[in-house]
């Protein structure tokens, strides 16, 4: 009879373990906003890599990012008026240099910090021979790692593949002779996340705070203090250049 209690001891504190680790899991994963410009470039052919036959084998358990709501945690694409990258996108179309827009997406997930997210599958426009993913873990600093590969109308094929630390609310340039991606990530709120419409989008890179209500207005007789003038905001980040 003296063992009962013991064992009751070693089971009641395996359930607190498993259910600590329960909690510590699901708190260590934080919303992120994930944005993806693709676009392809004119190369001269001896300027190429050894041609290989590289194809992403995340491909085939990459998720979708889906409208609305969806299962928890899951990438949930958002529409065109909380994209970051417009302009940078808008830049490269008319750019004479002959670059081609093949995708831009983004999408919102948890990002783990104990391992990698899901792979999220990077759309292509209109059937532009692109197809490939990318996934983000949390680091002291966001790491994300994404795998492309793009065939040409000719049947050329170009793979780019890497892996790169992007602080929150800058974008990481992922260079190649054939193919260029920029990848940017933005912190949400666990209120702005999931959420739509302008009201909930991200602010852009050196928006100014806003502004605070107006103090209220002093009593007869007595003089109202002046309000300390507001800091002038950061001056906003440049748009890349092409």
């Amino acid at each position: 009879m003296g063992a009962v209690p013991h064992l009751s001891f070693r089971i009641a504190a395996g359930l607190l373990a498993i259910a600590t680790g329960s909690l510590t899991a699901n708190a260590a994963a934080d919303p992120y906003q994930v944005e993806v410009v693709v676009f392809a470039r004119p190369v001269d052919p001896a300027a190429l890599p050894e041609a290989n036959d590289h194809r992403p084998g995340c491909l085939a358990r990459a998720q979708t990012p889906a409208r609305g709501a969806g299962t928890p945690g899951a990438p949930s694409a958002v529409g065109p008026e909380r994209l970051q990258l417009t302009a940078e996108a808008q830049a490269l179309q008319r750019s004479s240099a002959g670059l081609r827009l093949l995708a831009h997406t983004a999408w919102q997930q948890d990002v783990p910090a104990t391992a990698s997210g899901p792979w999220v599958r990077i759309g292509d426009r209109s059937g532009q021979g692109l197809a490939g993913c990318l996934r983000a873990k949390l680091t002291p600093v966001p790491e994300i790692e994404i795998d492309l590969v793009h065939e040409t109308a000719t049947g050329e094929r170009h793979s780019l593949f890497g892996t790169a630390r992007i602080r929150p609310g800058d974008v990481h340039y992922f260079d190649h002779p054939a193919l260029g991606t920029l990848v940017r990530l933005d912190a949400l709120t666990p209120t702005t996340a999931g959420a739509t419409g302008d009201d909930a989008a991200p602010p852009p890179a050196g928006a100014p705070a806003a502004t605070p209500p107006p103090a209220a207005e002093s009593s007869p007789g007595k003089t109202a203090t002046p309000a300390a003038p507001e800091p002038p905001p950061p001056p906003p980040k440049k748009p890349f250049r092409w």
